[in-house]
């Protein structure tokens, strides 16, 4: 399945866009992760393309998930360096899943305003 995504992915030039926690977490005291799952490593390494990680500030000031109320406020987005190891065939995927989830996890700390 992932060698015939990733050979129509390369063939068409198209981009794919995960969420590698699977699903989105509350974190109710303060900015967190969720533990990665590895779909989306598996596509890029099969596809020899590299990983470009998004981190998404922390929104615990603008949503209520429970209530489905918005307020209005700013939801940063930093977008890292691209990490070129999926390319590589002997890279190590929990490797490259942990390094991707730090990077990230620093990032969301960095970007994300304090929680009110």
């Amino acid at each position: 399945m992932f060698k015939k995504a990733s050979e129509d992915l390369l063939r068409k030039k198209n981009c794919v866009f995960f969420f590698p926690e699977g699903t989105k977490g509350s974190h109710p005291h303060g900015p967190d992760m969720l533990p990665f799952k590895k779909g989306a490593f598996l596509l890029a390494k099969a596809s020899k393309v590299p990983i470009l990680p998004l981190a998404i500030s922390d929104m615990h000031n603008i949503i209520n998930p429970k209530m489905w109320r918005f307020k209005s406020g700013v939801i940063k987005v930093k977008v890292l360096p691209a990490i070129l190891d999926s390319k590589n065939e002997d890279c190590d995927i929990d490797d490259i899943m942990k390094s991707t989830r730090d990077v990230m996890f620093k990032a969301l700390l960095e970007i994300s305003s304090p929680r009110v």
